[in-house]
């Protein structure tokens, strides 16, 4: 029994609760994005699915040249969200990297998401600025 320190007095009380495991799944668990050139990209759909009665928060942890959009949202119960993973390289060589789908608030690891890419050819980026760029071609450019 809790105890009240000031009088000393003991007050019994229950607690009920229920824990909730996320019950989410991917349409894919495994991501294999072939070849690419270095900074070019590819992409591929995932359809995300709550298979619970409550709302399910998500997250998405990054991993280093893959992405994913959204990388966060909220799922009503019983519904569906299509996401899309991409593979952006910026090194040469096979890449793999590992995502993780994070449910109530960041806390728990619900899904792993295992990708595989290979960036064969490197490639050079023309910078987007310049002294003879002026503040409206670097927002061309960069699709500001």
């Amino acid at each position: 029994h809790p105890q009240v320190f000031e009088t000393g007095q003991r007050l019994p009380f229950k607690i009920f609760g229920e824990g909730l495991f996320p019950r989410v799944t991917l349409s894919k668990n495994g991501l294999a994005f072939g070849t690419c050139t270095q900074y070019d990209h590819r992409e591929i759909g995932v359809t995300v699915t709550n298979k619970q009665d409550e709302p399910f928060h998500f997250s998405i942890t990054p991993a280093a040249n893959f992405g994913v959009k959204p990388s966060e949202g909220r799922l009503g119960p019983m519904e569906s969200m299509d996401l899309l993973f991409s593979f952006r390289p910026h090194q040469l060589g096979e890449l793999r990297g590992n995502m993780q789908l994070l449910g109530f608030g960041g806390k728990v690891s619900a899904l792993t998401v295992r990708m595989t890419g290979n960036c064969t050819k490197q490639a050079t980026r023309d910078p987007l600025g310049g002294i003879d760029k002026i503040p409206q071609d670097v927002s061309a450019l960069a699709g500001i």
